[in-house]
């Protein structure tokens, strides 16, 4: 399943599935990708019925909607930096190439806040847009530098963290350019570039170029 991660489903048609088959195919999925599926399933439960599946397990109390999404990407970049994702296990030949529960959890609750930057974006306005979207780059740069965000058995980094670079990228110079100072624009504009993106750079310089204003363009003509 991995090798379909931010892909479209080529199946348009609606089609029955087998509940038997189905668990029988989540016992092959690992954390991450339970996770995804989870998140899409939530994305198409009604919200009336979900006290059917969470109750029995889950104080009522401890699921209330959270209306800031902001405080959320908040509350996630500073647990990530306190470390509360960091989950070693004793690493061997024979599990090098697995992932701590942790570092499963993170991965799937960082993709997942990029995902609704994209969706809560016309809500959050540019400049919380930006803080959102720079606060999740400061922790993937913080994974990149060897803090102990998450543990790695074997190498590991923020490229691990599916993002959909292709729509991201252009919010972040949406939301710099009606936010930043044109060094500032440019400056910030480049260094996510160069840090997640750099293979689409001249693709990317050329979208920066159109979102900004004629004063951060041509700040960005000596790049």
């Amino acid at each position: 399943m991995r090798n379909t991660r931010g892909q479209k489903n080529p199946l348009r048609k609606r089609i029955t599935v087998d509940p038997d088959k189905l668990r029988a195919a989540f016992r092959g999925l690992d954390r991450v990708e339970l996770l995804e599926v989870l998140d899409r399933a939530l994305k198409v439960i009604p919200k009336a019925r979900l006290p059917e599946i969470t109750l029995e397990r889950m104080p009522a109390q401890d699921l209330a909607p959270d209306s800031d999404f902001l405080a959320e990407v908040m509350t996630f970049c500073d647990r990530s930096r306190r470390g509360d994702f960091y989950e070693s296990f004793r690493v061997d030949s024979r599990n090098s190439t697995e992932k701590s529960i942790g570092t499963e959890h993170w991965i799937a609750e960082c993709e997942r806040l990029f995902r609704q930057c994209l969706l809560q974006a016309e809500k959050l306005g540019p400049a919380q847009t930006r803080k959102a979207l720079q606060s999740l780059f400061d922790v993937l740069r913080l994974v990149d530098a060897g803090e102990d965000i998450v543990f790695w058995a074997d190498e590991g980094g923020s490229y691990e963290v599916y993002v959909d670079w292709k729509k991201v990228m252009p919010l972040w110079f949406r939301s710099l350019s009606a936010t930043a100072a044109p060094d500032d624009y440019v400056r910030e504009a480049t260094a996510a570039i160069e840090d997640f993106n750099p293979q689409d750079r001249e693709l990317l310089l050329k979208r920066a170029r159109s979102a900004g204003n004629r004063e951060q363009r041509a700040a960005l003509e000596t790049v």
